[in-house]
């Protein structure tokens, strides 16, 4: 698999099964190190890493505690010198390495800053079944739809809506992109649009103006009546 490909999806499995057992909220680098349900730390070890997953397990309290090998300040990975590494990777094997665990508070957040910025351009990632999760809610601002009340009121899939945010926030649009959107949102099999449909109006004389005629002005006669 590519590289760092089963970090992001255990981490993200790890991250929807606490939030299914404790209704965890969604992720956030503002999160109380306390509520986070997935904790990082750099494998001290100085061989060659088979993978960039090398231990997990979940504490008393539920929390994931998984060790990588990347992005780390001790380990193969590390920018610090070879003689401060031997010195940690031999405190790890020992289980006495105080020095690591100080150092695994900064590889913890780097971690988090690489799987957050792996999530922020991946959509379907964040994405939530009927479009709750924050970024939906942005979206249904370009469609039209920003108000709560507004899709409530509309008896159409607001989720298909989303695929067509694009398209709806620019003003020119085709009759093929008409069709398809209407096609997909409401489950026809086939729709066609006619162009350029001549349609006549009657206006009412008071509303009618004429060019010639006495005093009529543009606010006062018309408008401004």
């Amino acid at each position: 698999m590519p590289a760092l490909t089963i970090f992001f999806a255990m981490a993200e499995l790890l991250h929807r099964l606490a939030k299914g057992e404790k209704g965890t909220p969604e992720l956030s680098l503002r999160d109380d190190p306390a509520q986070e349900t997935l904790r990082f730390s750099a494998d001290a070890s100085l061989a060659f890493p088979c993978s960039d997953i090398s231990a997990l397990k979940r504490d008393t309290s539920g929390a994931f505690r998984m060790t990588t090998t990347f992005m780390g300040l001790q380990g193969s990975q590390s920018p610090l010198p070879g003689y401060y590494l031997d010195h940690l990777a031999w405190k790890a094997v020992h289980e006495q390495s105080p020095v690591g665990d100080f150092l695994d508070m900064f590889s913890h957040r780097l971690t988090q800053f690489v799987w957050h910025i792996w999530r922020k351009y991946r959509y379907h990632i964040s994405f939530r079944n009927g479009g709750v999760d924050a970024f939906s809610q942005r979206m249904y601002s370009l469609v039209g739809l920003g108000h709560r009340q507004l899709r409530d009121k509309l008896a159409i899939n607001h989720s298909k809506m989303l695929a067509y945010s694009g398209i709806l926030a620019n003003p020119g649009r085709s009759p093929e992109i008409i069709c398809g959107l209407v096609s997909h949102c409401f489950d026809l099999s086939e729709v066609t649009l006619q162009n350029w449909q001549r349609r006549k109006v009657d206006i009412e004389p008071d509303q009618q103006n004429s060019l010639g005629s006495y005093s009529l002005k543009n606010g006062e006669k018309l408008a401004g009546r």
